[in-house]
């Protein structure tokens, strides 16, 4: 953890390699194990900007967000709506880019980004969820995440964004095993901060942001039938 200061920590406490942020990083790799495994998967286009997306799991081989490109996330009205992201190369958030709720309906408790490689966040972009990267993370000036950043091998390197974490994520208690076989979307497991790096350009980060501790937030989707399916964004 570099960069401190200049940057500044506000009402908050950076860990650093002991027992909390070791615990912080295996639940970590629960999290990221948990999702990779997830199906049924419906494959999607490398471009998500443009797309609006029902609640489910979803694939392809690179999750990209053009320059000011919008993905909208359809909950269908349910607030406990669950996303999730596999992706066997980068996730690329261009500049401006965005990641929305339609209708201002779900929380970034519930939406998770698998990354087999590195994640990048371009200027003034907004990721919603939380970004579970094999390698590194990096967000660009002024990138704004409102869930969290982690990233497994590698570094998080901020400069000067606004991390906020989720609030109010259910914890989960042990998922009883599926009473049929239709598909359900199951508990996933989201830690918290595990590891993090800064430049040392950073003038400032959120408290949020900065926070390593071996508490596993997780969160327990409805058992249902999953609903998957993708409509585009009409103009």
């Amino acid at each position: 953890v570099g960069g401190f200061p200049p940057g500044t920590n506000i009402n908050g406490t950076i860990t650093a390699a002991d027992a909390v942020t070791l615990q912080a990083q295996s639940d970590l790799t629960t999290a990221y194990l948990d999702a990779a495994g997830r199906t049924p998967v419906t494959t999607v286009v490398n471009e998500l900007a443009g797309l609006s997306l029902v609640p489910g799991i979803y694939a392809n081989t690179a999750n990209d967000l053009t320059n000011n490109g919008v993905l909208t996330l359809d909950a269908e009205g349910d607030p406990n709506a669950v996303w999730i992201f596999q992706s066997t190369r980068d996730l690329l958030a261009e500049t401006g880019s965005s990641v929305v709720f339609r209708d201002g309906i779900g929380s970034s408790c519930n939406v998770f980004w698998q990354i087999t490689a590195s994640t990048t966040l371009g200027s003034t972009s907004l990721m919603l969820g939380t970004v579970m990267a094999l390698t590194s993370i990096t967000a660009a000036t002024g990138a704004v995440v409102e869930g969290r950043l982690l990233a497994r091998n590698g570094a998080v390197t901020l400069d000067t964004n606004t991390i906020t974490a989720p609030t109010g994520c259910q914890v989960a208690a042990p998922a009883a095993p599926p009473v049929t076989d239709s598909p359900v979307i199951e508990t996933v497991a989201a830690p918290v901060l595990a590891a993090t790096g800064t430049d040392n350009a950073l003038p400032i980060v959120t408290a949020a942001g900065l926070i390593a501790s071996g508490l596993l937030l997780s969160v327990l989707a409805r058992r249902r039938p999953m609903q998957q399916g993708i409509r585009r964004r009409s103009a």
